[in-house]
């Protein structure tokens, strides 16, 4: 094509042709009605295509910190090398900055473990930093799970965004890695789901307990997945027989597997009384000598600050959480009275559900007060205090040495930006080091890392 031409102003033929049909199209002329007469235009104002057309501000309707969470912003960022989150040698490895095993990570993501808010999405996989925190719960708690769940239950508490949530995540890896991938990991990441009403609900006269269809299917749904080829290698310890899609299924003990039994059964999600949640339950039992069990609860404190559901009986009372099947398996692995000969119960405190007296008197942080029993769930506190009550772990802030870990590896990712002071009269670029760098960002977090990858992320 001729380019100087196209300067100066000789355009091709061809492009006049697209034009041709409206420069010699005739003008539309409006014929007059019969009798010379016009006709009364209506009094009002006739909408413009321009006006109709819907207006977009951006490929999403979400708020730009769910927007990358959604978006996959992952997907963009470098590529970095890091060792893997294993359970061997753990002791010397304080301070290093680590990810998960591709194997852990899909369960971990199934199970909902990497909550929303934690900003994962700034780095290709999760990362992670070995801290004394997690050298302390693999020695007070996954060591410990041939002890049986009974005589291992631990409570995570602790500061705002100190990583509890994370340490949960942590202590699913060490377990993982530990067992070679033989253990059940059984995940509630909001058990108050099971109390705000938003779920059908049902009463299962025969068992006198009351279940919830739709919530008990999708937690089963992803357990099956996260669970895949553990639940392939358990045989059915009873023979079991159930119904589904009108085809009925006989499945015998020692010849089918657990996940043939969560794959084809669909009574977790039928509104009418079942209890295959139960078989579930007891089969991972029978098993647990073999395959340990791991049954984390994040927010565990939302179900004992307020225990009552927003759920009612017949008469309009409310129900206890602990009238329901899944809340009643959250007290009964949580106080010790069921246990799985192998594994461990894992709960985590969140600072966003409020405090109650419920559970600091149940865990001996705070004196029972017999003047404020009427606004006390007193047994709640008693079957959380039996069989040796619940360990208390308290999660520690890190020390300046691991938030230097933290800030140079967030500055060799592009996390992390110093930008100079807006009303500098030169341009000289900043040269700060980074132990200033360290130092600026431990006085502004005081070793939360939470706090810390907020300042670093949401500065401007």
């Amino acid at each position: 094509m001729n380019w100087v031409a196209l300067r100066r102003g000789n355009f091709p033929l061809t492009r006049n042709l697209h034009n041709s049909a409206i420069s010699f199209a005739k003008a539309n002329v409006k014929k007059k009605p019969l009798g010379g007469k016009t006709k009364a235009k209506q009094g009002f104002k006739t909408k413009n295509a321009s006006d109709s057309k819907v207006k977009k501000s951006g490929t999403t309707h979400l708020v730009f910190k769910d927007a990358v969470r959604r978006l996959g912003y992952e997907k963009y960022a470098p590529v970095f090398t890091a060792n893997e989150l294993a359970h061997k040698d753990l002791d010397t490895r304080v301070g290093e900055i680590v990810k998960y095993k591709r194997s852990t990570e899909s369960k971990l993501r199934l199970l909902g473990s990497f909550k929303k808010y934690q900003h994962h999405e700034l780095f290709r996989n999760p990362v992670s930093l070995i801290s004394e925190n997690l050298i302390q719960i693999n020695n007070r708690f996954v060591e410990k799970f041939d002890d049986g769940s009974a005589n291992n239950r631990t409570i995570l508490m602790g500061d705002y965004k100190v990583g509890k949530s994370t340490l949960i995540s942590q202590t699913q890896s060490l377990v993982d890695d530990k067992y070679n991938g033989e253990v059940v990991l059984l995940h509630f990441d909001y058990p108050e789901r099971t109390k705000e009403g938003t779920s059908d609900y049902l009463f299962n006269k025969r068992r006198e307990i009351y279940q919830q269809p739709m919530f008990t299917k999708r937690w089963i749904m992803k357990t099956r997945q996260a669970n895949k080829d553990i639940f392939s290698k358990m045989l059915l310890s009873k023979d079991v027989t159930f119904v589904t899609r009108k085809v009925e299924f006989k499945y015998e003990a020692g010849k089918n597997t657990l996940y043939e039994y969560l794959k084809n059964c669909h009574d977790f999600g039928k509104t009418e009384s079942n209890n295959a949640f139960e078989f579930f339950i007891s089969e991972l039992k029978h098993h647990s000598a073999t395959y340990p069990v791991l049954l984390s609860i994040d927010n565990f404190n939302a179900l004992t600050t307020s225990p009552f559901t927003k759920y009612k009986h017949p008469d309009f009372k409310p129900i206890h959480f602990k009238e329901f099947e899944v809340g009643k398996f959250f007290l009964d692995y949580a106080s010790g009275s069921e246990n799985f000969t192998k594994g461990g119960v894992l709960l985590g405190e969140s600072c966003d559900s409020g405090k109650h007296d419920n559970l600091s008197i149940a865990l001996g942080l705070t004196a029972y007060d017999p003047y404020r029993a009427s606004s006390l769930d007193t047994n709640l506190i008693e079957r959380l205090m039996s069989n040796g009550g619940i360990s208390v772990f308290d999660v520690q802030q890190l020390p300046k040495s691991q938030i230097r870990s933290l800030c140079e590896f967030y500055h060799e990712n592009g996390v992390l930006f110093m930008r100079d002071y807006i009303y500098k009269d030169d341009d000289r670029e900043v040269d700060l080091s980074l132990e200033q760098i360290a130092d600026l960002n431990y006085t502004k977090s005081g070793g939360n890392p939470g706090l810390l990858l907020k300042h670093v992320t949401m500065s401007f």
